[in-house]
């Protein structure tokens, strides 16, 4: 394979993970605060983390959504990053197990 052809190849994949330790650290407030930092420019944000953190945040965004077991994952529409507590839940899924 040709350099450029790797380089397309790792460019292709998007941008680089950023770990942010507030994750790990497991409050809503944490969260919310990464959240509300992401630029404007950013079309999508992604964060993995831990119960019980992620079902209070999954709440926050979407009030009809209490219910959030090990290993779920959600994807939340939002008008606005500094609007972190009012979006639309567009996907839920639970994994079999």
């Amino acid at each position: 394979m040709a350099a450029s052809d790797r380089t397309a190849t790792a460019n292709s994949a998007g941008p680089a993970p950023e770990i942010d330790e507030r994750i790990y650290e497991n409050t809503l407030d944490d969260l919310l605060e990464i959240i509300r930092e992401t630029p404007p420019e950013t079309q999508t944000l992604v964060l993995v983390g831990h119960n019980p953190s992620m079902a209070e945040l999954a709440n926050t965004i979407d009030h009809q959504l209490t219910d959030y077991p090990t290993s779920a994952t959600a994807i939340f529409e939002l008008d606005d990053w500094a609007q972190a507590t009012s979006g639309q839940l567009i996907t839920f899924r639970v994994p079999r197990g």
